[in-house]
């Protein structure tokens, strides 16, 4: 039996778990459809209701094994629980989630998990403490923080605190749905796909959560209908990896204003002890076009750029690429550091740069006129060439953003938390690519053959028993 306040705390301990656990994380699992699992349940589910805004599984045991919870001490006593768990539900499978928008301001969560013996779980689950009722052939839990609904074959966890009638809308999820195939397509390959984390984004429901002012700035919904981005987490030794691929409708697609290259307009600003680094390349009539069309009010909102008579002037100065690296921090000596800003221009540029060049001369920057751009840098900075054969930039430029950053030159005592400046101490540098397609974000630890949860887990842990235990759970010490 677990001591007193842990008994008595453990049904939040699991439940907050789970939920922080499906904001990030859903992984693997390939299970056969069976017209009654958790994963065909949440298909259902997603097909049937609009407001479903986000979905996606992740492997709890897989990432508990990743992590060697079980070779940090002081953990015991909740990894046994949750090993409990594992014998009267199929975690091992996949744990399912998805988030309902209920208005502007409210959102309901709900985890689905295949379970092996329905009876087994609720005695274990009220062994915890927790007391269930029979309703609608389900055996039901519910607290002021969530509620629970069990059948033969799945038990749904659901919030409590947003929706009208919780224990209704959690029964609601098992209920037997018609399926759409416009929407189920797409959500079945999502949930079938395979990684360490699991996400799939409906982006028209999305859009129902953000805030009122922002809702109704948006006059063009319709081109996010039928449009997902499914996103996968991995878990490597040495490195974490976020992949997301757009799966987008003819309409969105045509609006897009990312475009691709080489990159070796934006690699050539770049040296080997670059701090921060970024660089865009945007079609300026399709962004503005776009921006236009989805809330015509940001048309005041860029008043600064009357100054040119339509988007295809702003097009004819500018190419719409640029790129900014920083290699030094301001300092009492330098106020801005030592930077670079590459522009590239279009056929009418060069005379609004001879318009601003005194200006920027005297305020210690130098212009270097390059083929179809310039490149304005700090009065002391030196160009390198030899990046071009740095793996770190290897990707750099080459999509409609990217971008840089080496942790290893921030001051971590800079920052207010010590379980932050724990993490950056275990960081090395980090790339991010996204255009049309997708995007990709790479962050690379110091030690390179530790699985990255594993190293994460560590200093959560240390730092959780070193400052938040002695005074929250002095039981757990």
């Amino acid at each position: 039996m677990l001591p007193n306040k842990i008994n008595i705390e453990m049904n939040r301990i699991i439940f907050f778990f789970f939920f922080s656990s499906l904001l990030f994380l859903a992984s693997c699992g390939n299970k056969i459809d069976s017209g009654k699992n958790a994963k065909s349940k949440l298909i259902e589910f997603i097909s049937a209701n609009k407001k479903v805004a986000a979905f996606g599984k992740f492997d709890l045991k897989g990432i508990a094994d990743k992590s060697e919870l079980e070779k940090l001490p002081k953990v015991g006593v909740l990894l046994n629980t949750f090993k409990e768990i594992y014998r009267y539900t199929k975690i091992e499978d996949s744990v399912y989630f998805a988030n309902e928008i209920v208005d502007s301001r409210s959102v309901n969560t709900y985890l689905l998990i295949d379970i092996a013996n329905k009876d087994s779980l609720v005695e274990f689950f009220k062994g915890m403490g927790l007391s269930f009722e029979e309703k609608e052939e389900l055996s039901v839990y519910s607290s002021s923080q969530f509620t629970m609904a069990i059948n033969e074959e799945i038990c749904v966890f659901g919030t409590n605190n947003l929706g009208k009638n919780p224990i209704l809308e959690t029964i609601d999820v098992l209920k037997e749905k018609e399926v759409a195939n416009d929407n189920s397509t797409i959500s079945r390959n999502i949930l079938n796909s395979n990684a360490d984390i699991v996400l799939g984004v409906r982006l028209a429901s999305a859009l129902d959560g953000l805030n009122d002012s922002t809702y109704t700035g948006i006059k063009s919904k319709k081109i996010f209908e039928n449009s997902f981005v499914q996103s996968h987490l991995y878990f490597n030794e040495g490195n974490v990896q976020l992949k997301t691929q757009n799966f987008f409708s003819e309409e969105l697609i045509a609006q897009s204003f990312l475009k691709s290259s080489d990159g070796l307009w934006a690699q050539q600003l770049l040296k080997t002890n670059t701090n921060i680094a970024y660089a865009l390349n945007l079609d300026f009539v399709k962004l503005m076009n776009f921006v236009m069309k989805i809330n015509p009010s940001m048309n005041e909102q860029l008043s600064y750029l009357q100054l040119f008579n339509n988007t295809s002037d702003l097009q004819d100065v500018f190419d719409g690429r640029m790129s900014y690296m920083l290699s030094e921090f301001p300092n009492s000596e330098n106020e801005f550091g030592d930077i670079s800003i590459y522009v590239g221009l279009g056929k009418q540029g060069q005379d609004l740069i001879d318009l601003y060049r005194l200006f920027i001369e005297e305020n210690d920057f130098k212009i270097n006129q390059l083929d179809n751009g310039i490149l304005i840098t700090s009065k002391d900075h030196e160009i390198e060439s030899q990046t071009s054969n740095d793996k770190r930039f290897k990707d750099f430029g080459k999509k409609g953003f990217s971008f840089f950053i080496d942790f290893t030159k921030f001051d971590k005592n800079n920052l207010p938390d010590d379980l932050m400046r724990d993490y950056l101490a275990d960081l090395n540098y980090a790339t991010f690519e996204m255009d049309l397609q997708g995007s990709n974000l790479s962050i690379y630890l110091k030690e390179s053959k530790r699985n990255v949860l594993s190293v994460l887990s560590q200093s959560f842990i240390e730092s959780f028993f070193q400052n938040d235990a002695p005074s929250k759970y002095p039981d757990m010490i």
